[in-house]
């Protein structure tokens, strides 16, 4: 906990940098309190900013207080409080040791050079690895217990004083703030009754050792139907089944160590991260690797081999023929997905300059040809040793955009999830602020069209279950775009529409993703 003498920005209340062990785990809300569940509870405004997805500002420590009780009075064994200094800090961290908990702070954080001089809904910036969003940025956090001094190592469950009258913590950086303040060591503290617009908070509560909390329980209520058309599934991975009949080698993705136990034995997988990646980590969606280029980071996701539905049923609405019939498709090898779409610094810290037409370092790069992205590609890969990365297939596109859904989209909402003509504004916007899919992915849909590899294949003549299906590849053959773009209207935002260009073509709405093979 704290900040070491060699991180770049730090005060020094933020040392001693010491050992903590918190002995009992808990719950954290994933996002700060929100206008919208502050409304419900206390029947009252207090943000200077509204919007019943922004969060909650202008309340004072007192009035979160008064806000956690009447919470509590509604759900009387949820017992929501505010969290520690340590827990707040442990959670920020999720087991990283760096002054950010990803490097590229514009990435997970509003804060003065990115917010628009607003606060902003909360999970649009990317979360942490454990999927909390906001940690950093957007408004400050306020916290149970006042300041301690660190001056000791290998502390128990700290925690500063709270008695009353006492001034108390804040954490994680505003809208308002440089990025000095945007730290997961960096902290304040005001009094009991001091307002700001750009003070929040987020509710914690004490873990349980029920495997669904009592306050939970609604949620496990749900028919199961309507279970699975509101809960994220996350990815279908294969069984492993450990017999002798079998006798067969199964392919698992790069990744950490794991156990299984069983009855009869104690079984370890040791998986390796790949030479390529510089860094990789397991959370909520699945498996990740980081790439790096010139000090420009890019995360992939894992897709594992599975079987879906491709194209759109006849009942959907707005459906183009080409679209049809749906039929079965088997990919039987997983690969690997940029989470979003490339973006103007990782092309310009490949190719050396930027073509966008629309200028911004995380905007996804437009006004690249499908050629100029074999070109890219072939650059890319030079850079990084030991992989080949690729332009998705259009089957691996759709399977990776759909997710496990079998729905239009892979989420009801079009606006929480793409950039498209009834809010883009007219222009591109930065990669992953929307809501991504279950599988971890940004922008799937909307923002830019994304080039395939193949061209568009007859859905007509499939039969049976396409095992990894292709379409055309031939030299000056066209090729597929997907996804939809900021210019387009709802009807193409549709994970079964597909389109096609020359591979010559460039224009200020096509982008592009890279794959690789697993």
């Amino acid at each position: 906990m704290g900040s070491p003498e060699t991180e770049a920005g730090r005060w020094g209340h933020e040392g001693l940098e010491h050992a903590v062990e918190l002995t009992e785990g808990f719950w954290l809300c994933d996002t700060p309190c929100t206008q919208a569940l502050w409304q419900e509870v206390m029947d009252a405004h207090l943000s200077q900013f509204k919007g019943a997805n922004r969060l909650v500002e202008q309340g004072s420590w007192k009035d979160i207080e008064a806000f956690l009780r009447a919470l509590n009075a509604r759900r009387p064994t949820l017992g929501v409080r505010l969290p520690t200094a340590a827990q707040w800090e442990y959670d920020c961290r999720a087991g990283t040791i760096t002054a950010c908990y990803e490097r590229s702070v514009d990435a997970i954080a509003w804060y003065w050079e990115n917010n628009g001089r607003t606060t902003h809904g909360g999970g649009q910036k990317r979360p942490n690895t454990w999927s909390l969003y906001n940690m950093l940025g957007n408004v400050w956090e306020r916290g149970h217990d006042a300041i301690r001094s660190y001056t000791e190592t290998g502390v128990r469950d700290p925690a500063g004083p709270a008695e009353s009258g006492t001034d108390r913590l804040f954490w994680g950086g505003g809208w308002g703030c440089p990025a000095r303040h945007v730290r997961a060591a960096f902290r304040g503290a005001d009094r009991l009754g001091d307002l700001d617009d750009a003070l929040g908070f987020r509710p914690a509560s004490a873990g349980s050792s029920q495997p669904v909390p009592a306050w939970a329980a609604w949620r496990t209520a749900l028919p199961q139907a309507e279970l699975a058309e509101t809960v994220p599934q996350p990815p279908t991975v294969p069984l492993v089944r450990l017999s002798q009949e079998s006798g067969r080698v199964i392919g698992l993705p790069p990744g950490n160590d794991f156990l299984v136990h069983s009855d009869h034995e104690r079984l370890t997988f040791g998986l390796t991260k790949p030479s390529w990646a510089s860094q990789i980590g397991r959370d909520v969606y699945g498996l990740w690797v980081m790439f790096e280029v010139k000090g420009i980071q890019q995360r992939m996701r894992w897709m594992p081999p599975g079987r879906f539905l491709m194209g759109s049923p006849l009942e959907e609405e707005e459906r183009y023929d080409d679209e049809g019939p749906q039929h079965a498709v088997q990919l039987t090898r997983g690969f690997w997905l940029c989470d979003t779409p490339c973006t103007q610094a990782l092309w310009q810290a490949v190719m050396r300059r930027n073509p966008s037409a629309v200028k911004g370092q995380h905007r996804p790069v437009e006004q690249v040809s499908w050629e100029e992205c074999q070109t890219f590609l072939h650059r890319l890969n030079a850079h990084l040793s030991g992989v080949t990365l690729y332009l998705p297939t259009e089957a691996q596109w759709e399977y990776a955009c759909r997710a496990g859904t079998k729905t239009t989209r892979y989420q009801e909402d079009l606006d929480t999830i793409a950039w498209y003509g009834d809010n883009s504004q007219g222009q591109t916007h930065e990669v992953g602020l929307k809501h991504p899919n279950a599988w971890g992915l940004y922008d799937m849909l909307g923002n830019v069209w994304e080039w395939c590899h193949d061209d568009q294949r007859d859905y007509a003549k499939s039969e049976g279950v396409m095992v990894d299906p292709l379409g055309s590849t031939e030299t000056g053959a066209n090729r597929v775009v997907r996804g939809g773009s900021w210019n387009y209207s709802a009807r193409f935002v549709r994970a079964a529409y597909r389109s096609w260009d020359d591979p010559g073509v460039r224009s200020d709405y096509l982008g592009f993703r890279p794959a690789s093979a697993g």
